[in-house]
């Protein structure tokens, strides 16, 4: 443990597994920093929010599954829906004519729909123009977003006109991003079966409508329009889904490439374990101990969200 000042701001540095988790069990650990982003994105959805409202959202989403509830089986139809995804990625990769081109949009595409396939029930083609532009909105808060970074230890830096330039262009882009995801709510709001739920956007949409028929819609939502904060989750779930998994396999790709010798050794067991006439499966996993390791290293080499999501102390 160690601590420093980093502009205005005291920052305290965990860096060992069981100090960590020692802290963030304890209630008083799971405040979030009040940053310019936070002042933008108001006080909803889950990443950035904390008190009664995080409480809340974080036991129905448990409950809900993140939107497996409603699956059956929720591991092996999630591991079905993987493989599904990992078959249009290599397929996408394998018909690709452009050499050497940049497998980014594909990924995307792949993990997004993933996360789609969970949260709302859809999947998008990579070519597909509103999802493109989805995903070049979603690129380019995370780059403004980075750009804004110091002005959580040095406030005065927001006043400055880059910057606050800087902060208008990720609220264009967040409000562009909601009109794309409010368009899905609608969708749902139309074919909404409260007998047949059908993904997370369904039993969020259904929790609004209890918490209004029991009157308790300020109690649950404390205060907070429930739509928008919908709105706030999917993008939420989004960036803590796609964001983080694109990076890791980007990282992958770039090690393997610079490694040879471990892409041969990764290849030549999955060849004696799993063989050329089917994808890898969980069950799988403990008999590729050199895979597994390979991606481990991945995720220790490459620090994938280094600064993102910082606690704060409520006291």
């Amino acid at each position: 443990i160690f601590s420093f000042k980093m502009g205005s701001r005291l920052v305290v540095v965990l860096t060992d597994p069981k100090t960590i988790r020692k802290a963030f069990s304890r209630p008083e650990f799971s405040g979030r920093e009040q940053t310019e982003f936070s002042s933008i994105i108001g006080g909803y959805g889950i990443l950035n929010v904390e008190g009664q409202l995080w409480k809340n959202q974080r036991k129905f989403l448990h409950q809900q599954k993140f939107g497996m509830k409603h699956w059956g089986s929720g591991a092996e139809q999630m591991e079905s829906r993987i493989s599904d995804e990992v078959l249009y990625l290599l397929t996408a990769i394998k018909n690709e004519k452009t050499n050497p081109f940049n497998p980014a949009p594909i990924l995307n595409c792949a993990i997004s729909n993933v996360i789609c396939s969970i949260i709302m029930s859809t999947r998008f083609h990579h070519t597909d123009p509103k999802f493109q532009r989805f995903m070049y909105l979603f690129d380019e808060g995370f780059r403004l977003f980075l750009a804004t970074g110091a002005t959580a230890y040095i406030p005065i830096m927001k006043h400055l006109p880059k910057i606050k330039n800087t902060v208008q262009e990720i609220q264009a882009c967040r409000d562009e991003m909601l009109t794309f995801v409010q368009y899905i709510i609608e969708e749902h709001k139309a074919a909404l079966d409260s007998s047949k739920p059908r993904d997370l956007v369904d039993s969020y949409l259904l929790e609004m409508e209890k918490a209004k028929e029991v009157g308790n819609v300020d109690q649950v939502f404390t205060g907070r329009d429930p739509e928008k904060q919908l709105q706030q989750v999917i993008l939420d779930i989004f960036s803590a889904g796609v964001e983080t998994l694109k990076t890791t396999m980007q990282w992958a790709i770039l090690f393997m490439m610079h490694n040879p010798e471990v892409k041969r050794k990764v290849q030549a067991e999955l060849d004696s374990v799993v063989g050329p006439n089917r994808l890898p499966c969980q069950s799988d996993m403990a008999d590729l101990p050199y895979t597994r390791a390979t991606i481990y290293e991945v995720m220790r080499r490459a620090t994938v969200v280094p600064m993102g999501t910082t606690h704060a102390t409520d006291r």
